[in-house]
C-alpha cells in the first residue's frame, strides 16, 4: 500500500499584526481558534478558507487561551489578489 504524507497545522496563532482585525478583536499570540461562527476549526486550512472566503463580513470567533473558552468578533479585511479578493486578518498560526 502506498499513500501520502501530509501535514495537519494546528490553528495556533503565532503572531498578531498591531491595528489589523486579529488584534483589534483581542486576539493574541498562543490562542487556539477552535470555531468560526459556530462551524469547527480542526486545522489551519480551515482557518485560512474561513476568513478569507469572508472579508468585510463580523465573524464570531471561539478561541481558547489559557484553558478559558473566549469568543470574540472579528471582521477581516479584503485584500485584492490575483484570484479576485479575499478576507485577511493579519495573524500568522
Amino acid at each position: 500500500m502506498m499513500g501520502t504524507q501530509s501535514l495537519k497545522l494546528d490553528p495556533l496563532i503565532a503572531d498578531v499584526t498591531p491595528g489589523k482585525p486579529a488584534a483589534r478583536a483581542g486576539l493574541q499570540p498562543g490562542d487556539r481558534i477552535v470555531a468560526i461562527d459556530g462551524e469547527p476549526i480542526e486545522g489551519y486550512d480551515d482557518l485560512k478558507m474561513a476568513i478569507s472566503l469572508h472579508a468585510n463580513t463580523p465573524l464570531r470567533v471561539d478561541y481558547i487561551r489559557g484553558g478559558v473558552h473566549r469568543s470574540t468578533i472579528m471582521t477581516p479585511e479584503r485584500m485584492n489578489t490575483d484570484f479576485g479578493p479575499i478576507g485577511y486578518a493579519a495573524s500568522r498560526t
